[in-house]
């Protein structure tokens, strides 16, 4: 017993020695696929049996865009102007009574985190979803188990807020009167943390904030979940945690696509805009009435931000699969920037050149100038590589206005000029990459007498020794041999110990 005592206590030290490196190889591979999955546009693949539950798959999610397959270039305003008419087409009409319901019926079904509580066979076969004791995955908090008991923690969060023209003139008192479309739309809906919602956000922008005025903390935790102050134009703005950023940014792309351009008071679909700054601070939070968006869009911000973030916090699988239970389950329509995160930046970055391509895996245009395609590098190789290992099987493609030109990476046309530590070393397509070191490799294409470039930054490592390679184990190995002979030496030590004590002990009458 004195043994393994022993041993356990000096365990957690061995295997920090031993297991360290290779730990750290897998927390890089974890950090490396939890980017992927962040960044795919694929669509999760369940199983078949699951019914309107399973994600749509990729080329079913294509289909929903068919309408712009004949739109390649399409960008800014104008794809905007070409994506409402597909999402107010399919989206049905969700009343008040179903938005706002006690149970929170639709919220249980979308903000539910699946991983954790997963479908039940009951809930496959019979195609409806239970309305207590969910884990949810809230805006402004962490996951947490819902009951019906306890609402007073949470809100129904406008993350386009009701104020910036969603408003009836008529009306003071939204619950009097059905609102269908923009103020009961549920990709622009999630369960909020009461206290984010009420005091953080209210119908402040959503930006990043400078100055601190107010720190929000949360009824749920008690922890501080955003915060809520100026930005660097002195407006008023909140900023919500990094883990949420990404989720609003892309609710707001939504909204400002499918209501970019006013159809009705009456259904209320008003005329929605994205924007970076305003010409005073008042104007930021200002009610806005539906009816008066006819003519000039209630304006919501702040899109710079809403573009860092969305990049920050890239699309995962929830958001996935809750755009795919919105369209199967609940309004019949998508939100675009989740299906192909690519176009938010088309849609609302001026600077971008290129527009949406639907042949594309990623639906973006191939950039004006050359590219590659199937493109199989790596970063980091071991010294031995040809550089026709790294791109012998790749395609690349030379674009210019209407014209592609395909070019194979044997054809005389397409350059290369290879630098080590920035001194060209080889202009070869022969090259093999013998030494350590960072590379830059460049290819060039010449057009009408400019030169075109697409560049590539290579490390090339030598092999690992054996010692290397092994090194922690080998001594981890040898550390816990010597500490079990050595906690056996002491366990028989003690015995003996005991034994001759034992011997000299009289006995008291």
């Amino acid at each position: 017993m004195k043994i393994k005592n022993s041993l356990l206590s000096f365990l957690p030290l061995v295997f920090s020695l031993s297991l360290s490196s290779t730990i750290n190889e897998i927390n890089d591979k974890t950090s490396k696929n939890s980017m992927e999955i962040n960044s795919t546009t694929s669509i999760l693949n369940y199983d078949d049996n699951l019914g309107k539950f399973q994600d749509l798959t990729q080329s079913e999610v294509k289909s929903y865009y068919s309408d712009l397959s004949d739109n390649t270039g399409l960008k800014g305003e104008d794809l905007l102007k070409e994506l409402q008419p597909i999402l107010r087409e399919s989206h049905l009409k969700i009343s008040n009574s179903d938005a706002w319901d006690s149970d929170w019926h639709y919220f249980l079904l979308l903000d539910r985190n699946y991983k954790e509580d997963p479908l039940t066979q009951e809930e496959i076969i019979s195609q409806e979803w239970k309305l207590d004791n969910v884990i949810v995955n809230p805006l402004y908090t962490d996951d947490i188990t819902w009951v019906r008991s306890d609402k007073r923690y949470f809100d129904r969060e406008h993350m386009w807020p009701k104020s910036r023209g969603f408003k009836d003139k008529y009306d003071t008192s939204e619950s009097l009167k059905e609102q269908p479309y923009a103020a009961t739309d549920m990709h622009n809906l999630r369960m909020g943390e009461s206290s984010n919602n009420q005091q953080g956000h209210n119908n402040y922008p959503f930006g990043e904030v400078v100055t601190i005025k107010e720190e929000i903390i949360s009824k749920y935790t008690n922890e501080v979940t955003g915060v809520r102050g100026l930005n660097k134009d002195g407006i008023e703005v909140y900023e919500p945690r990094d883990e949420d950023k990404g989720d609003i940014a892309r609710g707001l792309f939504y909204m400002a696509a499918r209501y970019s351009i006013y159809q009705s008071t009456e259904d209320f679909e008003p005329a929605l805009k994205l924007v970076s700054s305003y010409s005073s601070t008042s104007e930021a939070t200002k009610t806005i009435t539906c009816d008066s968006t006819k003519d000039t869009p209630a304006t919501y911000g702040i899109l710079e931000d809403l573009l860092s973030w969305h990049t920050l916090d890239p699309v995962d699988e929830y958001e996935i699969h809750r755009n795919n239970l919105c369209y199967n389950f609940v309004q019949g329509n998508r939100n675009p920037f989740v299906d192909y995160p690519e176009w938010a930046n088309i849609a609302f970055d001026s600077s971008i050149t290129y527009g949406i391509d639907l042949s594309q895996e990623d639906g973006k245009e191939l950039e004006e100038g050359l590219t590659i395609e199937n493109d199989t590098s790596e970063d980091t190789y071991l010294i031995g590589k040809s550089l026709k290992d790294l791109y012998g099987n790749s395609t690349f493609i030379f674009i210019k206005e209407d014209e592609r030109i395909e070019i194979n990476f044997d054809d005389s046309s397409l350059k290369v000029e290879i630098s080590l530590n920035n001194e060209v070393v080889s202009t070869s397509k022969d090259y093999i990459f013998n030494k350590e070191g960072d590379y830059n490799i460049k290819f060039i294409y010449e057009y009408s007498g400019v030169s075109y470039e697409l560049n590539f930054n290579k490390t090339f490592e030598t092999e690992p020794t054996f010692f290397e390679k092994y090194g922690y184990y080998i001594i981890g190995g040898t550390i816990l041999i010597l500490l079990i002979i050595l906690s056996m030496i002491i366990g028989s030590i003690k015995k003996k110990s005991k034994k001759k004590k034992r011997k000299y002990t009289k006995r008291k009458k």
